[in-house]
């Protein structure tokens, strides 16, 4: 007997511990609104999921609770120190109600309100800040060599040197220094008066022509003149062994 009632009395334990555990709202919390004659002290308080609110009435009056927001039904009439517990609110939300009383014979209501938490959500583990590699060191630019100006041979020359072209006129090249005096330019609509050359008389002209070229000409034409002269007589001369028959008899 002694032994059956052990095994009754451990399975009766266990039966209670799970009802305990299945039980909804075990362990909740419940928060207290003080009533007084400004209304609910807090006006506004903050549950979690599965808490209580637990109105005390610390007034002289009675306070009148009502449920008008959120979804909820809730209404109780609390004499001056009781207390009115409503139900454990399962569902987040905001839920508001009214708190009704008298100050001496004028009626008062003022609205509180109740804000109900969802289950505080597992806190996300914080990422692993990754190194970040330093930048590697950039290469210097490296200085292209400037090309030296190479002769190119032109279609009328061949290049001897560098900017010397056999066959091609060399550019023109402008001293540098201060620019030398120019003469504007003619402006248009004005005309410069034209030089007058002055020549000596006809006769002298004339003169000076003879004298340059009359010399030559003279000079060339007694030339002329004695050849031919030279070739007459040559052809007109006879031979010195050949004689006519006039000359025979006579010698």
């Amino acid at each position: 007997m002694t032994a059956r009632r052990g095994v009754a009395i451990a399975l009766l334990a266990a039966l209670a511990v799970a009802l305990l555990v299945r039980v909804p709202g075990a362990g909740a919390a419940t928060k207290t609104v003080s009533l007084g004659s400004n209304g609910p002290t807090p006006q506004t308080i903050t549950i979690n999921r599965g808490d209580r609110v637990s109105f005390v009435n610390n007034d002289n009056g009675s306070h009148t609770i009502t449920s008008n927001a959120g979804g909820w039904s809730f209404r109780a009439t609390i004499q001056p120190g009781a207390r009115a517990t409503t139900p454990a609110f399962t569902t987040a939300g905001r839920f508001g109600y009214s708190d009704v009383f008298f100050i001496t014979v004028v009626q008062q209501s003022v609205n509180g309100f109740i804000e109900v938490k969802a289950t505080a959500p597992s806190p996300t583990p914080k990422p692993t800040a990754s190194r970040t590699p330093s930048p590697s060191a950039k290469p210097s630019a490296t200085k292209s060599p400037t090309p030296r100006p190479s002769a190119t041979p032109s279609s009328s020359g061949v290049a001897i040197g560098p900017g010397l072209v056999l066959g091609t006129v060399p550019p023109l090249v402008v001293p540098s220094g201060p620019a030398p005096n120019v003469a504007p330019p003619e402006t248009l609509g004005t005309s410069t008066p034209a030089t007058t050359l002055a020549y000596g008389p006809k006769s002298a002209i004339v003169q000076s022509s003879s004298h340059r070229y009359g010399l030559p000409v003279l000079l060339a034409l007694l030339a002329v003149v004695g050849v031919l002269s030279l070739l007459v007589r040559l052809l007109l001369a006879e031979p010195a062994g050949r004689r006519t028959p006039v000359d025979r008899e006579e010698s």
